[in-house]
């Protein structure tokens, strides 16, 4: 449909639709919406970026999770690129009259020809929104008489991101704009503009006053420059009735925000001054339409799927990143010259609402209390990432310290320890093995609670170790006995620092289980760090809740008695949200996702050299092998924690690139479904200069293995002529790599245009066996010396990647002399894997990265290219 016909009905002199022009076709990164439409009937109109349009359908009911359900969606007028921004309201008289929200944004793709699924009537893609994600399909119905426009259905397919409507309605569950945050009311509206609002000095003046206009409990004071914050007590039930509200329980830091006369102070439980940590924070609390303010409140760092995460938090303030960072305000103290706190929480909570609902700054959020059935609430919190929920009473004052009137429950345990010591790593020099954490008792004794061995970056582990060699010590700092205590790997440092550490649970001989950390804590002396006491919900008050269990560590049957993980590696799978463990993932072997992740844990220190800080392409198999596929390269929003993205310039724009940085980011790439891992072949430091060459040897079906082992070993001599090692792997398939490691000094160009140089040549020596093209009809009975993998954006498949091919078979790293005839290409899978590792006295690839070598000019001149 051209947009003319979008034009023809719409006036845009009394519209702020975009009039917008038809675009070029993008070759990726193809953009989806949905608006929510409130005109004449509700409905959702659902768009896909093609051909330079959206593309669009009106669903009256909207999408939904549940593949049960279908969904009608009325096809529409095209509509332009620019549309996908639109919110507000189009007139009344106008065409669509009625108020727009944009409920959902994000990216698309297919494996299909869209234009031949269009003619077929039969699309399946996968969405990457801010809530909508996974398979869907729109699939056309028959034409019936006298329709004009052609009907079809809107389809959730069955994958990781499908739910039950009886579980989920993600319509009613987040109705919010993900543009504005704000309802169709509050865009149509029907709430007062803030000018016109009631200033909220006004409304104070009317809460403190008596029906005889006397002042009643909100007392005139001055500013208080110090508070001491309330505390809520941990729980393991939640209390229910009208007389309690229950808001999330944020994973970020506590701070007072102090506002008075055009001063901005931040300030931290302890009362250290972090203003300048938060500065832009603390600019657009200077916005706030009053005179002076305190408000209590917590700074997060937001996952894209909205759960606030700690680690993050930390990154971004190492980092010095700290403009995305946003403020939750939940308790409002003082306001122009009233101290608040002798208010009931539900005045005070209505008054905070008013003054940040005021401001247009949205990193200042209202921190809103939780509607519906206690225990549902805390199942969907912690299904969703959450930290838990904090139960508080509607009429008590605030009280500083920790007392009966805020209670909280956790969906996971996270608490602060004291570090008293630390571990070598085994692994590396220099690195950090485990923090030996702690706790103060009663007496002033530091406590042993454990050790920490997990949950590191890079950085954070760098940073940790530095601050913690300057507090080395000879004395042992714990006064209780610590495991492996004697050991000449194990430190002793002052019990000065603190960590945040999430933790499945305590054992009966008072260590955690399954630590993993977080973050130092400094906004808290090591003084105050106690073990924490479970208090009692008041009877009458308590509902049971449960909790989602922790991921079970014991793999299936089959699988328990050939893939076994060290306490590291377990602790390691405590960093990852897995859902559906459960699922078959290798449906002819009976592998599940959980399986998937057991594998990943214990190749990591084999594999993980190979593939952390490089950009990725991962093929992605929601149904698991043998089901829908596809390679996906560019991320968005909605990935998991450990994944992070590095911007490449493309040809028209940046493009956001998934990468990982350690073993969380590996296992994450089984969440969200990769049954293959791609990795280029250059570093994130270095995108422009890769730092090895691959020959990939690909026999067509007739090709005999004997035959590809006499190319690779013939491709080995070429090479060692040429003054350059190689290296060996099977790819899980048919055919096998070689591999040239190389100093960082040549360009994409160069070492694919030298590539292509020994490709052509091998070709031309041996023309009945080999072929540089890669057209099928010159593969035909030969194998193909694939050099195209050397290009800017190419990859291959990384060692000890699974392959979505029946049996798991995985590439592995070999030797030369493991290259023979008597070997097997697909031979190694996740289930035997186990036994090769151990069988191995070297790494197959261990002087892989100590080889230093390049394209020097005679070799450039024996393949005739200078």
């Amino acid at each position: 449909m051209p947009l003319t016909t979008y034009r023809n009905k719409r006036h845009f002199d009394q519209t702020a639709e975009p009039a917008g022009q038809r675009r070029g076709q993008k070759r990726s990164g193809w953009r989806f919406v949905v608006q929510k439409h409130d005109a004449s009937h509700l409905h959702y109109d659902f768009r896909l970026e093609h051909a330079g349009v959206l593309k669009s359908w009106a669903v009256p009911r909207g999408p939904c999770l549940d593949p049960s359900q279908k969904r009608l969606a009325v096809q529409v007028e095209d509509h332009p690129i620019e549309y996908g921004g639109f919110e507000g309201t189009i007139p009344a008289g106008q065409y669509g009259g009625g108020t727009v929200l944009l409920w959902d944004r994000g990216t698309w793709q297919t494996d299909q020809d869209v234009e031949d699924a269009f003619r077929t009537g039969k699309l399946k893609f996968q969405l990457d929104g801010e809530k909508l994600k996974g398979s869907w399909s729109l699939v056309r119905m028959r034409p019936r008489a006298g329709e004009k426009r052609e009907n079809w259905l809107l389809l959730k397919e069955r994958d990781a991101e499908a739910r039950p409507l009886s579980e989920v309605d993600i319509l009613d569950d987040q109705p919010a704009s993900v543009l504005s945050g704000r309802t169709v009311g509050e865009i149509a509206g029907n709430l007062p503009a803030p000018t016109q609002r009631k200033s909220t000095r006004e409304k104070v003046a009317k809460k403190n006053r008596s029906r005889t206009g006397k002042p009643t409990r909100a007392r005139r004071s001055s500013f208080p420059t110090n508070i001491e914050p309330q505390l809520a007590t941990l729980v393991e039930k939640l209390p229910v009735g009208d007389q309690w509200m229950h808001e999330i329980k944020f994973d970020g830091y506590r701070i007072l925000a102090h506002w008075n006369d055009g001063q901005v102070v931040l300030r931290t439980r302890n009362q250290n001054d972090w203003t300048g940590r938060f500065s832009e924070l603390a600019q657009s609390i200077s916005k706030l339409r009053v005179q002076q303010a305190v408000m209590d409140g917590e700074v997060v760092a937001l996952l894209p799927n909205g759960a606030s995460s700690f680690q993050e938090l930390q990154t971004a303030l190492s980092e010095k990143k700290t403009s995305h960072l946003v403020y939750y305000a939940f308790d409002l103290l003082y306001l122009d010259g009233a101290d608040l706190r002798s208010l009931a929480l539900e005045e005070r909570k209505q008054l905070l609402a008013e003054l940040v609902r005021a401001q247009a700054d949205r990193r200042i959020q209202y921190s809103d209390h939780l509607q519906g059935d206690i225990p549902k609430l805390m199942t969907t919190a912690c299904r969703q990432g959450l930290e838990g929920i904090v139960s508080k009473q509607r009429q008590a004052a605030y009280s500083s310290g920790r007392g009966q009137t805020w209670l909280k429950m956790k969906c996971v345990q996270n608490d602060e320890f004291v570090i008293g010591g630390f571990t070598d790593s085994t692994a590396a020099r220099r690195a950090l093995g485990a923090l030996l954490v702690g706790y103060f008792d009663p007496d002033g004794n530091l406590i042993y609670a454990g050790k920490v061995g997990s949950g590191f970056s890079a950085n954070s582990e760098t940073d940790v170790r530095e601050r913690l060699k300057s507090r080395e010590q000879a004395q042992k700092s714990f006064d209780t006995a610590v495991t492996d205590e004697h050991k000449r790997t194990t430190h002793w440092v002052r019990p000065e620092l603190v960590a945040q550490v999430r933790y499945s649970h305590w054992t009966d001989g008072g260590h955690l289980r399954h630590p993993v950390f977080q973050g130092l804590r400094e906004d808290k002396p090591a003084q105050q760090v106690v073990r924490p006491q479970m208090g009692k919900t008041p009877k009458k008050l308590a509902c049971e809740t449960s909790t989602p269990r922790p991921i079970k560590q014991s793999p299936t049957r089959v699988r328990t008695r050939r893939i076994s993980l060290s306490p590291a590696q377990q602790r390691s799978l405590q960093q990852i949200k897995l859902t559906h463990p459960e699922r078959v993932v290798f449906p002819d072997v009976g592998l599940t996702k959980q399986d998937l992740v057991a594998y990943y844990a214990e190749v990591a220190p084999w594999m993980l050299p190979h593939v952390i800080d490089r950009p990725l392409s991962i093929l992605r198999c929601p149904e698991g092998q043998g089901g829908t596929s596809f390679f996906q390269k560019h991320f968005g929003p909605g990935m998991p924690p450990a994944l992070k993205t590095i911007m490449i310039q493309e040809k028209e724009e940046p493009e956001p690139y998934v990468t990982i940085h350690d073993l969380a980011g590996l296992l994450s790439l089984v969440q969200v479904g990769a049954l293959e891992i791609h990795p280029w072949g250059s570093t994130n430091d270095d995108i422009e200069k890769p730092d090895r060459m691959i020959f990939d040897l690909d026999p067509d079906s007739s090709v005999r293995w004997t035959k590809v082992v006499e190319a690779a070993h013939e491709v080995r001599d070429r090479l060692r002529k040429l003054g350059l090692e190689s290296f060996a792997k099977m790819t899980g398939g048919k055919g096998l790599h070689v591999i040239v490691p190389l100093q960082r000094r040549h360009t994409w160009p160069e070492v694919k245009k030298f590539s292509k140089a020994v490709a052509v040549q091998l070709a031309a020596d041996s023309p009945s066996q080999y072929t540089a093209s890669m057209s099928k009809a010159a593969r035909h009975g030969r194998i193909y010396v694939d050099y195209v993998r050397n290009g800017r954006g190419a990859t291959a498949v990384a060692p000890y990647s699974t392959r979505n091919r029946p049996g798991a078979p995985v590439a592995a790293p070999v030797t030369w002399k493991e290259v023979s005839a008597a070997s097997d290409p697909s031979g190694f899978t996740v289930e035997n894997i186990s036994d090769r590792l151990a069988s191995l006295r070297k790494d197959p690839w261990e002087d892989l990265r100590k080889t230093r070598q390049s394209l020097t000019a005679a070799a450039w001149r024996r393949i005739g290219e200078r």
